[in-house]
């Protein structure tokens, strides 16, 4: 399948759980206590999944790119702390400063 991208035109959702956030398989007995949103405010994405998104975001455009959640209330609180924690490999900048994905781009649905 071949999409032709529409520079300034063309959109982009990109989800957070699984794609941003990874759930992982964990012996640590902490983990299996906390629930979805306590385990996703204490994340940290990659630099490196940060930078691919900064890409993409060059690629599509700020205003042409977005994150798109399907979570409740206490999960989405928890997905913004997420999306505002420094990132793995860089102590200071956020998933959000080093993508350059603008903070009013960040939609969640509950459907």
């Amino acid at each position: 399948l071949r999409v032709r991208l529409i520079p300034g035109k063309s959109r982009l959702a990109i989800d957070v759980g699984n794609v941003i956030s990874e759930e992982r398989d964990t012996d640590d007995c902490n983990a299996v206590s906390k629930d979805l949103a306590e385990r996703q405010s204490q994340a940290r994405a990659t630099r490196k999944c940060a930078e691919s998104c900064r890409m993409l975001v060059q690629l599509f455009g700020k205003e042409n790119t977005f994150i798109l959640s399907k979570c409740r209330h206490r999960v989405q609180l928890a997905t913004w702390q997420f999306l505002n924690n420094p990132v793995l490999g860089d102590d200071r900048r956020s998933f959000l400063e080093i993508s350059g994905i603008l903070p009013r781009n960040i939609v969640f649905c509950s459907k």
